[in-house]
């Protein structure tokens, strides 16, 4: 009995020592994915972070300018506005048709067979036929540019009109070139308002206090109609820093006046109540006669 004894003892041995060493093996496993996760993590974690943070503010940036696009569009009807909806399936704010139900919803008009709301009265408008005597009157006709058709006898408000359109195409610093080729191009515009246009944009643009405003790296929004319980606004460019830091910038053309402080002491204040922290507003009075740029800070 005990010569049969030794060779299961052995066995029993073997059998231990072969767990002992899966164990060992397994725990060794463990710590190697522990240590890449640790490193995957810690590696890629910020770029993820970064991700995912320029990625919500675009979102936001893009809810934003649909909200006031759809304002836009509602607001600009002189008699009747009638608007045609996909049904959506619930009511928010992630798309027009959404905000309208929620609109319903909260007005407590919506309900899930009707597909049809009218407001106030339909205008009813006369035709007025032409006499048989009416008398024909021969025009002449002129091809006129659909992109510039506005023409302006004051060589200031010219100017300012046709500065302000060219700065609300440069978003970044990188789209400069492509409005300068753009303006040179144009063959309604003097050689000599051309120059003063592109001299004063490019020193308002590579201006030290105003250089990380036209970062390539930030998001812009160029003359965007904001509206607001007091009024609408349309500043010339709101910087977004981050997703609550943002800075305002206007520019004027004209002599300085004290309602230049109040219009953008409102941007200031309206984004301020929607919830943006307003590091700086910027005025920038531009002379073209002897092309200066100055920057005014409203505190």
């Amino acid at each position: 009995m005990e010569k049969l004894a030794k060779p299961n003892l052995i066995i029993g041995v073997n059998c231990l020592m072969l767990f002992a060493n899966c164990l060992c093996f397994k725990i060794n496993l463990l710590l190697i994915f522990y240590r890449f996760y640790s490193f995957f993590c810690g590696f890629f974690t910020p770029i993820i972070t970064a991700f995912f943070d320029e990625y919500g503010l675009h979102i936001e940036n893009q809810e934003f300018d649909n909200l006031n696009l759809l304002y836009v569009a509602f607001t600009r009807a002189e008699d009747e506005l009638h608007v045609i909806s996909v049904n959506p399936k619930k009511g928010s704010l992630a798309s027009h048709s959404e905000i309208i139900r929620f609109f319903l919803e909260k007005n407590k008009k919506w309900t899930n067979t009707n597909s049809t709301y009218y407001w106030g009265e339909k205008t009813t408008k006369k035709r007025i036929k032409p006499t048989k005597n009416q008398q024909q009157i021969n025009f002449e006709t002129k091809t006129i540019s659909k992109e510039h058709q506005a023409v302006y006898s004051d060589d200031k408000i010219r100017f300012g009109k046709l500065f302000h359109d060219f700065m609300s195409q440069i978003v970044n610093e990188s789209d400069y070139k492509k409005a300068t080729l753009k303006m040179k191009a144009r063959n309604d515009i003097g050689q000599e308002l051309k120059e003063k246009i592109l001299i004063l944009s490019k020193k308002t643009i590579y201006n030290k206090d105003l250089k990380r405003s036209f970062s390539n790296k930030i998001n812009v929004v160029c003359e965007k109609e904001i509206f607001s319980n007091k009024k609408s606004i349309i500043p010339d460019r709101i910087v977004f820093l981050n997703k609550k830091e943002v800075i305002i910038i206007d520019y004027k053309t004209g002599v300085k006046q004290k309602k230049d402080i109040q219009q953008i002491g409102l941007y200031k204040e309206t984004l301020t109540e929607m919830g943006y922290s307003v590091l700086e507003a910027i005025l920038v009075y531009l002379n073209p006669t002897n092309l200066t740029v100055e920057l005014v800070h409203n505190k």
